[in-house]
């Protein structure tokens, strides 16, 4: 009877011992107002932007009491926000339902819709009535594709690679 209560002791002490090394984890509730999170990207400052169906905002402005107190968003932006990335300029790069792709610098507060043309600047020939996707690595390489058609854009020196993608139909046979 005794080594049972012994037991017990000893397991309380070390419950105890086990949660103070523990850090101090906090949960709680953030209203998004209603509007579902579709992604949640931490920025190269680690301010947390979080993509909702309704646009972006940043996670001091959704714990705040009024998060339309300030609007950081542009009005192009009222759409669902589905992916973000950054680029080596502080500038994300947003995958959106329905608008395509947009690129948002929040220290001016200007937004790029038309990402489209702004890459066929840089001889990256998108067709922007069909839907094409994008990809940014290490915020440096950008990857966009669209049907067969690959492009690396080095977001830094501005140069690009293309390579064209022959399939079968089920898998990639050639890489040119």
């Amino acid at each position: 009877m005794l080594r049972r209560y012994f037991f017990i002791w000893a397991m309380v002490l070390f419950g105890c011992l086990h949660s103070a090394g523990q850090e101090d984890l906090r949960f709680y509730h953030i209203d998004t107002k209603g509007y579902r999170v579709k992604t949640v990207f931490r920025d190269a400052d680690n301010l947390m932007w979080v993509g909702t169906s309704f646009g972006l905002f940043t996670l001091p402005q959704l714990e705040s009491r009024n998060p339309d107190g300030y609007d950081r968003q542009h009005q192009r932006m009222r759409t669902g926000i589905d992916r973000i990335f950054e680029d080596s300029k502080g500038q994300l790069w947003m995958v959106t339902h329905g608008s395509g792709i947009m690129i948002y610098d929040p220290k001016t507060n200007a937004c790029t819709a038309d990402v489209a043309d702004l890459l066929g600047k840089k001889n990256i020939h998108i067709d922007k009535n069909r839907d094409f996707s994008i990809y940014i690595e290490n915020r440096r390489n950008c990857l966009i594709w669209q049907d067969h058609q690959l492009y690396a854009l080095d977001l830094d020196d501005g140069n690009v690679r293309s390579i064209l993608l022959e399939d079968n139909g089920e898998q990639v046979m050639k890489v040119e």
